[in-house]
């Protein structure tokens, strides 16, 4: 296929499917691994809320996530994309209806769910996170904060060395400690105790001197605030750097405001804002406990692991 991609290329497209946000990439992918980019999209559609105290889709889920599916399949056919790949994460590795919700997802739209084990979350997760940054002689470490879990990836170049995926998200920390706005402060004594019991203190060595990548909405979100930016632009974001000390001070503000107050803060992506503190708490967790000074922020990740993965460019 030849479309404008250039000689050889297929155009492919890739729907991450996460606990939180429905993700399209469509691309046009080349025999040499390069890509061109034809839509990236995002929907916020909270398919996992309340999985974490029932470990059940709810109906409403199952409707929100069917509607995303069906308007990004839709959207694929417009583009002539030739394959498309759906992975689920988190959410669909916790919930006990996950094939109720498969079936009813290829009835609806065609498209088959590929779940994805943790590690495998966390590869090309890690994979996709680099893609378009320098490469970094020391190495990188890519932390993806989700809605359900959190993964942690370390390597050189593509080989990874390292890589955990650890049950704390931004909506499961939010349901199970930070159901008021602004939280207590007991609340988020809990909920930080928490993410420390889960994070390994033994990890820290392994990921020394390593450059901190973030990818998913807590930290591009962050990157943007930090760019003044009053619309999100991946070009401005993909690849800026935030200081440990800016971490903090945001977190600071945050914990302080109203979910008014965060709604109104711009970019914040609608739906982001009873999620975000949660997602910079467990950033700041992570950066505190293995010696982070800064974090650099990816607009890139798990989708674009999966397109390299899918045309042939990962191992």
């Amino acid at each position: 296929m030849d479309r404008t991609g250039g000689p050889g290329a297929m155009r492919r497209a890739v729907i991450d499917i996460g606990t939180n946000t429905i993700l399209l990439l469509a691309a046009d992918v080349r025999p040499d691994g390069s890509i061109r980019v034809l839509t990236d999209e995002h929907r916020i559609a909270r398919l996992g809320k309340g999985i974490d105290a029932g470990r059940r889709f709810t109906d409403e889920a199952f409707r929100r996530a069917e509607e995303a599916l069906t308007a990004y399949r839709r959207r694929c056919d417009e583009l002539g994309v030739e394959a498309i790949t759906a992975v689920g994460t988190s959410a669909l590795r916790d919930a006990r209806n996950t094939p109720d919700l498969a079936a009813r997802i290829e009835a609806s739209s065609g498209l088959r769910i590929e779940v994805l084990s943790g590690d495998d979350e966390a590869l090309w997760t890690y994979r996709g996170g680099l893609h378009g940054l320098a490469p970094n002689e020391r190495g990188d470490t890519v932390i993806d904060i989700g809605g359900g879990s959190t993964e942690i990836v370390t390597g050189s170049g593509s080989a990874v060395t390292l890589r955990r995926s650890f049950d704390i998200g931004s909506v499961r920390l939010t349901e199970r400690f930070l159901r008021t706005s602004p939280p207590t402060p007991g609340d988020l004594k809990a909920a930080r105790r928490f993410v420390e019991d889960v994070l390994p203190s033994g990890y820290r060595p392994s990921v020394h001197g390593t450059r901190l990548v973030g990818v998913a909405g807590t930290v591009t979100t962050l990157a943007a605030l930090h760019r003044g930016l009053t619309e999100y632009a991946p070009a401005a974001v993909h690849g800026h750097t935030v200081t440990m000390e800016e971490v903090r001070e945001t977190f600071d503000g945050m914990r302080r405001m109203t979910l008014d107050d965060l709604r109104r803060m711009p970019p914040m992506a609608p739906g982001r804002e009873d999620i975000i503190l949660a997602g910079m708490l467990i950033l700041f967790a992570v950066m505190e406990r293995y010696g982070f000074d800064a974090v650099t922020a990816s607009d890139r990740g798990l989708r674009y692991g999966i397109l390299m993965r899918d045309a042939g460019g990962g191992h």
